[in-house]
């Protein structure tokens, strides 16, 4: 016994199913779609992350090198400042520590990445240069001050000697 109305009852669940599947597949497009948008959008936000971290790091790096200029200034400065007595008073020559400590100051390490950089590296270079002038102006004066003092003592001995003759 078959029912009288089987074709057309298959017709209309074929209905069904074409009209279900076609209602459905719009939404199962936008899902993948949506699926693929996010995959391009993670691997973009990769890129932003690896790019960002690089940056970083370069930064590091280069703060590292300011904070090393940084305590190479400081440290001629604490050395002048130690040592300034004694370089009024003409007694010790610290020349060569002088110096040292100056041209340990690398101000070239240092990245530029504008004017205001290039500019404030050009600001320490020249005070590197105007300390390096003043250390030779002291060892200079140190000299001439050595050399008064030899000939001070060769008058004072010549003194001593014509006073010993003298007499």
């Amino acid at each position: 016994m078959r029912p009288l109305n089987s074709k057309e009852r298959r017709v209309k669940f074929l209905l069904f199913v074409l009209l279900f599947v076609l209602s459905t597949l719009p939404l199962l497009v936008l899902v993948y779609q949506y699926g693929k948008l996010d995959v391009a959008e993670n691997r973009f936000l990769r890129e932003q992350y690896k790019d960002c971290m690089s940056n970083q790091s370069v930064k590091e790096q280069d703060l590292t090198k300011i904070n090393e200029v940084k305590v190479q200034v400081r440290d001629v400065k604490e050395l002048l400042t130690k040592k300034s007595a004694e370089m009024i008073e003409l007694r010790l020559n610290n020349y060569a520590e002088i110096v040292t400590r100056i041209n340990s100051v690398k101000v070239s390490d240092v990245p530029t990445y504008d004017e205001t950089d290039k500019s404030l590296a050009q600001m320490v270079e020249d005070l590197n240069a105007s300390l390096a002038l003043m250390n030779e102006v002291y060892r200079s004066g140190l000299d001439k001050y050595k050399a008064f003092e030899t000939q001070k003592e060769l008058l004072e001995a010549c003194n001593n000697s014509h006073k010993q003759f003298g007499e």
